[in-house]
């Protein structure tokens, strides 16, 4: 049950070099709610985040907590007002112990010069428990999990005496047992009679965890939805995006070219066994399946990234041994990996140097990369992958996701390669982005080129992929044609269970 009106938006605004992020935005949050917060890349979530946080001044507007008007001129009065934001990416020091992390900043309690570690320890495993976690506060938090280290900034979070919390993406790089683990986080974050805003992209995450959300798009406040209109994904969807869903991107189901890659047995470390694979030309082939269920190792294998304990590989009917990414690129397969900020750019780069950095010496000469062709490849791609960016100088950590994953697509294109892998493409990115980069797959397909598209959201990957493959524990279980496979007789083969609905859920 949720309580009174705790924290109260009115008319906020702000600009950025003239140019409107937020425009009039009014928000209110219950004591004890979980409230979604939706919205496309470039809504304004980001920007309405960062004022609650005190990170950014507002332009235009006010904030009320408990009636009373309050301003936030830097990060220490958010939180000293009771906000703190659980980051996408959990601020820790993966060196430090645990209990180090949830006081990093912080005060620690003391005797006199000396720092009363057994008293730090004792409050963290308090904070961990209120969150029904168990977590050695002595372990360093390199050694935890995706899951846990959300945890530990959970509990640093609760430390602070938040009574909001904003989480950001919680769950965008975690396996489906690890969502759970948030899942049931956030329900004992609300039965504290705490405040929770839930920001996501994965729409299943927002009509089961929120009592209500707001909609942002271009800035503005589009609608405010209860607990039993979020379960209407066409209305949803036509909100966040102002368009119809049935203009979405839907496979057609064409036939097949040639054979582009043929695997046979392919074995690596019990984490892919005996897997036999063709990529045709023209076709998307969906890998469906858990994290751990050897999606993202099979990629790997296919890339040479990783080297196959047995088995061969064909590429274009001749059989190859990939024992390098190098080798791969020059065979013409392309990976573009889960980790795109670490595996597949360089943030403090230009959109330009990372566009070209897989094919530079196409770009280069007496060597010298040219710049002026680099510029003109730039132009080439802009238009064909519409991506938004100030030039080919700006600097490529300062795109959104989607404009991000669409220099590194671009990047793969420009070595002309002819078998492309997308590893969770759409991962962290607004559902706009989503299908402007699933048309790019289908119409990367549509040239004539193999595609082997995996994805964690099975109902994606049916509506995206023309062949899907399904797998679990490293062994492939079934591929059949995606548009004749439900989405239950997915989920059904990704478990291990006759019926999802009966031997999963219930």
């Amino acid at each position: 049950m949720t309580g009174d009106v705790w924290l109260r938006v009115r008319g906020m605004a702000k600009s950025f070099a003239g140019v409107p992020a937020l425009d009039g935005v009014d928000l209110d949050i219950r004591a004890g709610e979980v409230h979604g917060l939706i919205g496309q890349n470039g809504a304004g979530k980001s920007t309405l985040i960062k004022i609650l946080a005190g990170v950014h001044r507002p332009g235009a507007g006010t904030i009320e907590i408990d009636g009373v008007q309050r301003t936030f001129p830097d990060a220490a009065a958010a939180t000293s007002a009771g906000i703190a934001v659980l980051h996408q990416e959990p601020q820790v020091v993966a060196d430090l112990a645990v209990y180090e992390n949830i006081y990093l900043g912080l005060v620690p309690p003391r005797s006199g010069p000396l720092i009363r570690r057994a008293a730090m320890r004792r409050t963290c495993r308090t904070m961990l428990e209120r969150l029904g976690v168990c977590i050695d506060v002595d372990q360093r938090v390199s050694a935890l999990s995706a899951a846990q280290t959300a945890m530990v900034g959970l509990a640093r979070c609760l430390l602070l005496g938040a009574r909001l919390i904003i989480m950001d993406e919680p769950t965008a790089s975690l396996g489906a047992h690890e969502v759970e683990e948030v899942y049931r986080t956030v329900e004992r974050l609300r039965a504290e009679g705490l405040s929770v805003v839930y920001v996501s992209h994965r729409l299943d995450e927002i009509a089961a965890l929120c009592d209500r959300a707001t909609v942002l798009r271009d800035g503005r406040w589009v609608g405010g939805l209860e607990h039993d209109e979020l379960q209407d994904r066409t209305a949803l969807v036509r909100m966040i995006l102002g368009v119809e869903p049935s203009r979405l991107v839907r496979a057609e189901d064409r036939e097949p070219g040639e054979v582009a890659l043929a695997a046979r047995g392919l074995c690596w470390r019990n984490r892919v066994v005996d897997v036999d694979l063709d990529l045709h030309r023209g076709e998307v082939t969906g890998i469906a399946g858990f994290v751990g269920s050897g999606r993202s190792e099979l990629a790997h294998l296919l890339f040479g990234a990783a080297r196959p304990d047995s088995g061969s590989l064909e590429i274009g009917g001749v059989p190859v041994r990939l024992s390098s990414p190098q080798e791969g690129i020059r065979r013409g397969v392309a990976l573009l990996p889960e980790d795109r900020r670490n595996q597949a750019s360089v943030g403090e780069w230009t959109v330009r140097e990372n566009l070209t950095l897989a094919a530079l010496s196409s770009f280069a000469s007496a060597g010298f990369v040219r710049r002026r062709r680099e510029r003109e490849r730039y132009a080439i791609d802009e238009r064909r992958l519409g991506i938004k960016a100030a030039g080919a100088e700006s600097r490529f950590g300062h795109l959104s996701g989607g404009n991000q994953q669409k220099v590194v697509i671009a990047k793969w294109l420009a070595t002309d390669a002819e078998i492309m892998i997308f590893d969770e493409p759409t991962q962290g990115v607004d559902v706009g982005a989503q299908e402007e980069i699933h048309r790019l797959v289908r119409d990367i397909a549509a040239e004539g080129r193999a595609v082997l598209f995996i994805s964690s959201d099975l109902e994606e990957t049916l509506r995206v992929s023309d062949r899907l493959v399904v797998m679990r524990e490293g062994r492939i279980v079934a591929d059949q044609r995606a548009r004749t496979t439900t989405l239950q007789e997915t989920l059904a083969l990704c478990f291990g269970a006759a019926d999802p609905l009966t031997d999963v859920v219930g």
